[in-house]
């Protein structure tokens, strides 16, 4: 069975991330390219799945809007 812990139980600052990790800070602006496109409408089965993600999480009722 598996064993879950909270992330602040884990790790207790951003400088420990970098250490344990090997992670370093990236200013460059092409870093994360797909967030600067155009992306693909999301279909009625993903917008249902969000709903339903946010109704567990307890967020109120929603539509995505679009255009």
């Amino acid at each position: 069975m598996a064993k879950f812990s909270a992330i602040t139980n884990a790790v207790k600052s951003l400088t420990e991330v970098e250490t344990r990790f090997g992670l370093r800070r990236n200013d460059e602006p092409e870093f994360f390219s797909e967030w600067q496109g155009e992306l693909p409408e999301l279909t009625e089965s993903e917008m249902a799945a969000l709903a339903r993600m946010g109704s567990s999480l307890g967020l109120p009722s929603w539509r995505w809007r679009t255009g």
